[in-house]
């Protein structure tokens, strides 16, 4: 799945093909730095900008691969001196009140970010639906017939996506019990008060999705993967803030849209044409880092549905 979401982003952003030695330095450098502030106790500190230690030279060499790779992208996007019609094109051309561009280092902070956020947490959205689709056969069952039925047999476009209300349920729904992004911080830009607590400005603040998403409160039954809750009358009762998986406010999430949709069509690709079942037995658990990704690799069975008339359908294993 980062394979996956690493070439679309690249493709959006950059507008070329990346290389399977690209693809697989991204990767690497990333679990690096992702292994580095983890565990969750590290995390705390980090977000609150007081111990990410830069001397450990692992770190420092998966962000200078990193640096590299944009910047090779970057450098290789300016050479060719074609308007592309991608983000980075946008992004170059882009000018302030004053008619500045951005500096090379403001040009490479914003790339990096979509590059990596475009990305990473796609990924671990699709590992995590994927994975509880696996586990409630009703619900892959309801997924493929509505696939059948919106677009029978044909590869789904864009047009198709909100045809798809089932699937986008299911992945609401896994996106509630594993939020790509489990916590995120925030500072009280003034004195305020919160029910009978008193912040003064410049306290820092947790938000937690993984807490909210799971809280009886707003959500029956909250650890129990029902896609069916996400009807219209409930999504317009349930409080604001207490669903907030691409965060929200001035700093939600810029990629929202561009990442559901990817998910639908990523998703939608891959039910038409494959059945997945978890390999033997596994210790499936979810790791806290600056992302919610599993501990480990969950290892799949690929099957393909093979109809022949009067014979139903079997499955076939690779």
């Amino acid at each position: 799945m980062m394979r996956l979401t690493l070439a679309i982003v690249n493709k959006a952003l950059f507008n070329v093909e990346i290389h399977e030695s690209r693809c697989k330095e991204v990767s690497a450098a990333f679990e690096e730095i992702s292994n580095r502030i983890a565990p969750s106790s590290s995390l705390f500190r980090i977000l609150l900008g007081s111990a990410l230690r830069l001397g450990h030279a692992e770190f420092e060499r998966a962000v200078r691969r990193l640096d590299n790779v944009i910047n090779e992208l970057i450098s290789e996007h300016a050479s060719s001196r074609q308007d592309s019609n991608d983000l980075l094109s946008t992004l170059m051309q882009a000018r302030d009140e004053q008619g500045k561009r951005m500096t090379d280092n403001q040009l490479r902070d914003e790339v990096i970010t979509l590059f990596l956020a475009g990305h990473e947490t796609t990924a671990i959205s699709l590992t995590w639906t994927i994975y509880l689709i696996t586990q409630h056969p009703e619900v892959e069952t309801r997924i493929i017939n509505e696939l059948d039925s919106e677009l029978a047999g044909r590869t789904v476009q864009l047009e198709d996506v909100s045809k798809l209300c089932y699937l986008e349920k299911v992945i609401k729904e896994a996106m509630r019990l594993y939020p790509p992004v489990w916590v995120m911080a925030r500072m009280s830009a003034r004195d305020q008060a919160l029910g009978s607590w008193s912040l003064p400005r410049g306290t820092h603040l947790f938000l937690s999705q993984w807490v909210v998403h799971r809280d009886a409160r707003f959500y029956k039954n909250p650890k129990d993967f029902n896609p069916d809750r996400w009807t219209d009358a409930f999504t317009h009762n349930l409080p604001k803030y207490a669903y907030f998986p691409f965060g929200g406010g001035p700093r939600v999430c810029i990629g929202q849209s561009f990442a559901m949709l990817e998910v639908i069509i990523a998703l939608a690709t891959v039910f038409q044409n494959a059945r997945l079942t978890v390999r033997g037995r596994q210790d499936i658990r979810p790791r806290p880092s600056l992302t919610l990704r599993p501990e480990g690799p969950i290892y799949m069975l690929v099957g393909k549905h093979l109809s022949k008339p009067d014979e139903g359908t079997r499955l076939q294993e690779r």
